[in-house]
């Protein structure tokens, strides 16, 4: 399963060209969000440098099975993996799975606000609400009646740290080894899978709100991004999430 889902994280790392890296752990360590917690003072430049040569998911390869073992990770170069931008969604995955092969017809699993369901409750719908990104209180942007499809959201408003007065999201961009900086407050995806609607999630929030925009309709990704305008907010859906809000994708 861990090969599994390594295959699939640095699948997404090569569509997003590298905005998802499931080895980018150092920096998110670095700027006090991970398990190992660095200095609560501004990393230096070199400092970051430094760390970002830990950085790279070119250096990971996953060797399909074989006869004689299961799959392999490779590491041309010392790399330390974290799979938790996809791990909730492969776990809703995982669930939703058993309960389907129970033979259930409608059901929603969640976890960490990630949603899968199956069905449309009582022939109205699931309804899921996507959070107006605010700090803080707690409120809803839109209510999404769905069915049959997986949702996830990733955004800058809830784990964040504040440094010297400075607010700094917990998402990495890996190309620069900082915390993103741009407008976009939250990116929702739905997919069948839910796995892929968190990676999608997570890449598209760090390429923000023009590039991420684009290469979701490239794509054909049913997404929706929520970005900062002063005081108010910029909601924009892809071609492929409207039609999915008006039931004409499943």
């Amino acid at each position: 399963m861990f090969a599994v889902t390594t295959a699939k994280a640095l699948g997404f790392s090569e569509i997003s060209s590298g905005a998802f890296d499931p080895t980018v752990d150092p920096l998110v360590n670095l700027w006090g969000f991970g398990p190992d917690a660095g200095s609560d003072a501004l990393p230096s430049d070199q400092v970051i440098d430094e760390t970002k040569a830990q950085v790279g998911f070119s250096a990971v390869a996953v060797r399909a099975p074989e006869a004689d073992g299961g799959a392999a990770i490779l590491k041309r170069e010392p790399r330390r993996l974290d799979l938790s931008a996809i791990a909730k969604g492969l776990g809703v995955d995982q669930i939703y799975t058993l309960l389907d092969d129970q033979g259930y017809a409608n059901f929603l699993v969640e976890i960490g606000g990630e949603v899968r369901v199956k069905g449309d409750k009582d022939g109205l719908g699931w309804k899921i609400a996507v959070e107006k990104p605010i700090k803080g209180d707690r409120a809803v942007e839109q209510v999404l009646s769905l069915k049959n499809v997986a949702l996830a959201t990733s955004g800058d408003y809830r784990n964040y740290r504040e440094i010297d007065g400075v607010a700094y999201s917990h998402t990495i961009d890996p190309s620069t080894g900082r915390p993103v900086t741009h407008q976009l407050a939250s990116v929702t995806v739905a997919d069948s899978e839910c796995a892929m609607a968190d990676g999608w999630a997570t890449a598209l929030l760090v390429l923000g709100p023009d590039k991420g925009y684009e290469l979701a309709v490239s794509r054909k990704i049913p997404a929706m991004f929520i970005e900062r305008s002063g005081d108010t907010f910029i909601v924009k859906q892809t071609p492929r999430f409207e039609r999915l809000l008006a039931g004409e994708v499943e």
